[in-house]
């Protein structure tokens, strides 16, 4: 059995006990758990190894020195000429297919293989509690990460996945994870929100030093700095820790009253640096990318999801949040959507237009999109029906009322200068009144 096929067949496995795993309870649920982590788990590292030995075969063994002292004993025909070397572990693979290959996987992404191998190993030499649903986030992540992986480099995936009705892409389970990561951010933020201004309101009523005294410290407790106020008043209590190393935590501040919980840690492992990364922009931004490019979210979601989003956003601060991300997310699709609208205005104009650009002025434009391109409208509208299905007003996506400016340039000669070429600067301003967009 070569490469592929084996990986390919524990991958099939994997999807396979995957989509039952949400229909088992109690013991059979774990059981089946298990089966999906080792079978995902030795997929990934034969897969990845043979990505690896397409590059070259020999870097899937660790120890070329070996190899090579072998092969020079064969030239020289003494010594040991058997090579019997042993291959790089998962971790190792993983490495070496994402520098060889140049793979572009982010924080969460690489995090995902390395809880993968933690989880498994554990499993394998210890024990794991394989009961709760973060098992179920964990593999979906791992599954969504690798499909386009395998996709581009692994001979005939796409019709591998066909002929087994393996495709996740889109499914419940996706779905699940995204709607789930959304769900778990706005509500950390909303805690660490909440928590600062508890917190602002101890030092502006200047209660600090008195609480600071009420506050009864153990001497066997270690008490760290809060990730909320900042201030080392945190207990930890579940500590989640990945080849030794500390990935997360629960616990409470005994200042600012913040309480994490078991669900707070596991989506800061998996989607977050650490927990003041909550407030950096890019994650959020990460996560609400995400849910809004999903395919026919409304004929996916639930009602009862649907209210937990709502929920969510109910909370004032998270709705502002929310719209900025929204807004900012909405804003890139349509500067990278409007940009050839605006070069084929500019491309329009004759001689005459832009001698009005020569001696420093600027020519500016404007103009209305009332219809745009059919695959433009798909793309726009696809985006705004997730926008509706959640439910989301229109304050959500004012981006798509506004203006555009683009700054464009063109050589143009200077018929007062024997015709010198002379760069002109051109502004185009841009809007989109296509009522097409907004259309059930």
């Amino acid at each position: 059995m070569n490469l592929i096929d084996n990986g390919l067949h524990s991958f099939k496995k994997a999807i396979e006990n995957l989509k039952t795993l949400d229909s088992l309870h109690d013991i059979e649920r774990e059981y089946v758990a298990k089966e999906i982590v080792l079978s995902l788990h030795h997929s990934t590292e034969t897969l990845f190894k043979y990505m690896i030995g397409q590059q070259n075969d020999l870097l899937i063994y660790d120890d070329l020195k070996e190899y090579f002292t072998v092969q020079m004993n064969i030239i020289k025909n003494k010594g040991k000429q058997d090579f019997k070397g042993n291959t790089i572990t998962f971790m190792e693979a993983i490495q070496r297919a994402v520098v060889l290959n140049n793979l572009k996987l982010s924080e969460s992404e690489y995090g995902s293989f390395e809880h993968l191998n933690s989880v498994r190993n554990a499993i394998t030499h210890h024990e794991y509690d394989l009961t709760g649903k973060q098992i179920n986030y964990l593999i979906t992540q791992v599954v969504t990460v690798v499909f386009p992986i395998y996709k581009e480099l692994i001979p005939h995936f796409s019709s591998f996945i066909r002929e087994n009705n393996l495709n996740l892409i889109g499914s419940t389970q996706v779905k699940e994870l995204h709607i789930w990561k959304f769900i778990r951010f706005f509500t950390l933020y909303k805690k660490f929100v909440e928590g600062k201004a508890r917190f602002k309101s101890i030092l502006t009523s200047g209660d600090f030093q008195s609480k600071q005294q009420q506050i009864k410290k153990e001497a066997y407790i270690t008490y760290h700095k809060c990730p909320c106020c900042e201030k080392p008043f945190f207990v930890k209590e579940n500590i989640i820790l990945d080849n030794l190393d500390e990935k997360g935590y629960t616990g409470e501040c005994l200042m600012c009253e913040i309480v994490l919980d078991k669900e707070d840690s596991y989506f800061s492992y998996l989607t977050l640096q650490d927990y003041n990364s909550i407030n950096e922009f890019r994650f959020g931004y990460g996560i609400v990318r995400e849910l809004l490019n999903d395919t026919a979210l409304n004929l996916k979601i639930t009602d009862q999801e649907l209210n937990d989003i709502k929920e969510v956003y109910s909370f004032p601060e998270n709705a502002k949040y929310l719209a900025k991300l929204t807004n900012n997310y909405l804003i890139s699709i349509l500067t990278s959507l409007l940009d050839k609208y605006a070069e084929e205005i500019v491309d329009g104009f004759d001689s005459a237009k832009l001698d009005e650009g020569l001696w420093g002025n600027k020519i500016e434009e404007s103009e209305v999109i009332d219809e745009l391109f059919d695959d433009d409208l798909g793309l726009l509208k696809k985006t705004i029906d997730n926008f509706i299905a959640l439910e989301l007003t229109d304050e959500f996506y004012h981006a798509l009322m506004e203006e555009y400016d683009f700054y464009l340039f063109r050589s143009h000669p200077n018929p007062h200068q024997d015709n010198e070429e002379e760069d002109i600067e051109i502004i185009v301003t841009l809007s989109i009144t296509d009522d097409r967009i907004l259309e059930n």
